[in-house]
């Protein structure tokens, strides 16, 4: 049972907020925030929620990852989060995120060199099995002049590969897949086709083995959460 409630609203920060507040400053902002009627945060905890690895959950039950994977977008996208929690009585996240206020002259936080990385019809074998992001960025590389084919595991990766006949510019996989490893299906490629570039990407922070490998066999690594012209970049350098 319980009850969470979405809500948003502009909302101006001025300089008095930032005085109590030492992620904000000044401006228009919408603000989304986020409310439970749960069991509340013990207040001993709330200045640690979003460090990497840190959770109260039983070992093997949590990771400790997903508010640190949080903050680190609303970061990306120049925002912050304030916390309200009461013990017995629930949690309120407040997302800051800075308003696009429509100044046609300003360029809206993208690269304004975005525009020089554009593919020549290269393709693309991007190994993801989170929906929304194979939909979207397949559909933005589309735009950008790469042939893209998706597979949401291992065993579509290695089908498409096979009805393909393996003639794959590069392969672009998530590490964590449900049926294995983004690491051991590059390996099982790369060595089908020599030629084959390789970039990886993960929103877990990388091991010393993971780190090893790319860099002996020369691959590309990018950390989720990734932008656009990042990963557009990364893939002009792979392929000069």
């Amino acid at each position: 049972g319980g009850k969470i409630v979405i809500s948003t609203k502009n909302i101006h920060i001025d300089s008095y907020y930032c005085r109590y507040m030492s992620d904000a400053r000044p401006g228009q902002f919408v603000c989304i925030s986020f409310s439970d009627t749960g069991s509340g945060i013990d207040e001993n905890f709330v200045k640690s929620i979003f460090e990497p690895f840190f959770t109260t959950k039983e070992m093997g039950k949590g990771t400790g990852l997903g508010l640190s994977v949080v903050y680190g977008i609303v970061k990306q996208h120049e925002g912050w989060i304030n916390v309200k929690s009461r013990i017995g009585e629930g949690t309120t996240f407040f997302v800051y995120i800075p308003a696009f206020l429509g100044d046609d002259t300003a360029d809206g936080g993208f690269d304004s060199n975005l525009g020089l990385y554009y593919g020549n019809g290269e393709s693309i074998l991007f190994v993801e099995d989170e929906e929304d992001i194979r939909k979207i960025i397949s559909a933005l590389l589309s735009r950008k002049g790469y042939k893209v084919s998706v597979a949401a595991n291992i065993n579509e990766a290695r089908e498409i590969m096979r009805t393909s006949g393996g003639k794959f510019d590069v392969l672009f996989s998530d590490v964590i897949l449900p049926d294995g490893s983004g690491t051991d299906l590059a390996i099982e490629l790369t060595d089908q086709n020599e030629s084959l570039k390789v970039i990886l990407c993960s929103g877990y922070a990388g091991s010393n083995d993971l780190s090893s490998i790319i860099e002996a066999r020369k691959w590309e690594y990018v950390q989720k959460p990734y932008s656009l012209s990042e990963l557009l970049k990364l893939l002009a350098a792979v392929l000069k």
